[in-house]
């Protein structure tokens, strides 16, 4: 039996696409499995034709219900692991062509993170199927099937429930990144403010995706700097481009990470076929300068009186011109903002009231640094705030 040390998770994900390339036929058994609904690179390295048996576990519904929906759409081929007594916690793939076999064993989980951001380390080791250690492979798939169970729709009905409910993290190991939990968390000074941005680069909020903050693509900087850039060049709204309009609601080549509107269709309708009408409030938001809680709330007020304009949706548009000054209320950040301010932002009087309280935070009232990332977190150091309350959506 031949043995090959894969050390790192992103030489696994080749060394699972090389199996699938190689085998007649795969047998699969992991703990956890998720793909993001198939987008992942992993699982696009997969060829299911091939999957003749798969054994998932469910424990903790860390398993995503889509992984198991797909397995089973060839019957007989899918059988899961429900049983509460302990974990049920291999991560191997069986590759077979003949009578040769091949099997990739490690710790990699059929995850995104497994297969690409974690630290990991794996074995592949190839034989022929009677050798003894490559036969102990095979027997303990054997059992493993045998003991698992077939998935029944009721019980995937039940457990897509759970899926959705199932525990996040419950926190950081110190130093590792910050996470705001109240208002008094982020009453710092400007240089710990600094810092807890700085950490959220690269942060992990899925199996597949991370926080980038000053990358040049889908990044909040790009987000900023392309929005900024259309409102410096157009000062009325009216006269701005229609892609420069669709960024501005977190749609085009936006990231969507302040906010997208494309699941908004009004709001989306009004700004993109009636521009002149948001333009009315929204020119009278100055691209410099001092603006004053008096003047947000009447051009808010006035936004919000526009159908289909939300505080959500007008708060994106104002931190898309301004995001030295506001803060974006959207799926991904409202959790955590909810937390944060003691009450959920839904109505133009919750906006301000947080402004007021944001604005008067000593990392707010600091003074524009000279250069370097500060004096880039500076220029948008309210919107970016979002970077460390951005959950998963």
């Amino acid at each position: 039996m031949k043995l090959e040390v894969i050390g790192s998770a992103s030489s696994a994900v080749e060394a699972l696409a090389d199996l699938f390339l190689w085998a007649d036929q795969v047998e699969l058994a992991y703990a956890w499995a998720s793909t993001s609904e198939g987008k992942a690179k992993h699982w696009r390295k997969i060829d299911l034709a091939k999957v003749r048996r798969a054994v998932i576990g469910t424990q903790f519904a860390q398993t995503e219900p889509w992984v198991l929906r797909k397995l089973d759409e060839t019957v007989g081929r899918l059988k899961v692991i429900i049983s509460s007594e302990g974990t049920f916690h291999p991560k191997l793939a069986i590759a077979r062509r003949g009578k040769k076999v091949r099997v990739l064993m490690g710790s990699s989980n059929l995850t995104g993170a497994g297969f690409s951001t974690n630290t990991e380390l794996n074995v592949l080791a190839e034989g022929l199927e009677s050798d003894t250690d490559i036969s102990a492979f095979l027997h303990f798939f054997e059992v493993t099937w045998s003991t698992a169970s077939v998935m029944d729709p009721g019980w995937l009905a039940q457990y897509e429930v759970a899926y959705q409910r199932r525990p996040r993290p419950a926190g950081l190991v110190p130093q590792a990144g910050l996470e705001p939990q109240s208002l008094d968390s982020l009453d710092v000074e400007w240089d710990q403010y600094v810092g807890l941005i700085l950490k959220q680069e690269n942060r992990r909020i899925s199996d597949t995706y991370r926080i980038s903050v000053f990358g040049k693509d889908n990044s909040y900087l790009s987000e900023f700097t392309s929005t900024r850039q259309a409102f410096a060049s157009y000062p009325r709204f009216r006269d701005m481009p229609v892609d420069d309009r669709r960024r501005t609601i977190g749609m085009g080549e936006s990231s969507g990470l302040l906010g997208t509107m494309r699941a908004a269709g009004d709001a989306r309708k009004v700004v993109l076929s009636f521009p002149a009408k948001v333009g009315e409030y929204l020119d009278s938001l100055p691209v410099s300068g001092e603006v004053t809680l008096g003047s947000a709330t009447t051009i808010m007020e006035g936004l919000t009186s526009i159908r289909g304009i939300s505080v959500g949706v007008a708060s994106r548009l104002f931190v898309a011109k301004r995001p030295d000054l506001f803060i974006s209320v959207n799926n991904g950040s409202r959790p955590a903002l909810t937390k944060i301010m003691g009450k959920s932002i839904t109505t133009v009087p919750h906006y301000i009231q947080a402004l007021r309280r944001i604005w008067s935070l000593p990392w707010f009232q600091s003074p524009r640094p000279a250069d370097g990332k500060p004096q880039i977190i500076w220029d948008h150091r309210v919107a970016i705030l979002d970077s460390a309350l951005y959950e998963e959506v």
